[in-house]
This record gives structure tokens, C-alpha cells and sequence, in this order.
């Protein structure tokens, strides 16, 4: 019977310990999970800010072609070019489109502009 009990206090034991290293893998991969959850959510912030930045340079250069300013509008538009390209770098799948959007209204105002020197 002693042996019996002990033999019973040696498996409780073992599933104990079984569970404690079950327990701190499982906060390790927790851990890490909200390591990449945080820099997922920097790295899109990081993407509207620059997307934003964009969207609003691309206004100022179509407002300064409307202007008939072309070497502002062409100045604006290498500033809202360099933006787009720090976006295009961080830029996730969902992010894409609004990124390929903003590059076209890029090249449409570098070709007005363009039109613009050319009258």
C-alpha cells in the first residue's frame, strides 16, 4: 500500500511539472505573439502616416500647378515621391491598393505639371 501511494504521489508530481513547462511555453509563445501583434500595428501606423503625408503633398502640388507654380509643383511631387517610397516599403497586403492609388495621382500631377512647361 505505501509503495501504491507512493507511486501515486510520483505520477501527481510528474503531471505537475509536466503542466508548470506546458504553462511557460505557452506564455513564451504569448509573448512573442504580442511582440509581433506590436510591431504589426507600428509598422501600419507608420504606413498611413506616410500614405497621409503623401495624399497631402500630392494636394499641395495640383494646388500650385492650378497655381501655374510648376517648380513648387515639381518640388512637392519629389517630396510626396520619396514619401511614397518610405510607404511602399513598410506597406502590408491591405495597404497596397490605397499605396498604388496615391502613386497614380503622383505620376497624373508630374504629368500635368509637365504640360505645364511644355505651354
Amino acid at each position: 500500500m505505501k509503495g501504491f501511494m507512493a507511486l501515486v504521489i510520483l505520477v501527481l508530481l510528474g503531471f505537475g511539472g509536466y503542466n508548470y513547462f506546458q504553462v511557460q511555453a505557452l506564455n513564451k509563445q504569448v509573448t512573442a505573439l504580442k511582440s509581433q501583434l506590436s510591431a504589426e500595428r507600428v509598422s501600419k501606423m507608420q504606413t498611413e502616416t506616410a500614405l497621409s503625408e503623401a495624399t497631402k503633398a500630392l494636394a499641395q502640388a495640383r494646388e500650385a500647378i492650378n497655381n501655374t507654380d510648376t517648380t513648387k509643383a515639381r518640388a512637392i511631387i519629389d517630396d510626396a515621391k520619396v514619401k511614397l517610397d518610405s510607404a511602399a516599403k513598410a506597406v502590408g497586403e491591405k495597404s497596397g491598393p490605397a499605396l498604388e492609388w496615391v502613386k497614380q495621382q503622383a505620376g497624373e500631377i508630374g504629368r500635368k505639371a509637365r504640360e505645364k512647361l511644355g505651354q
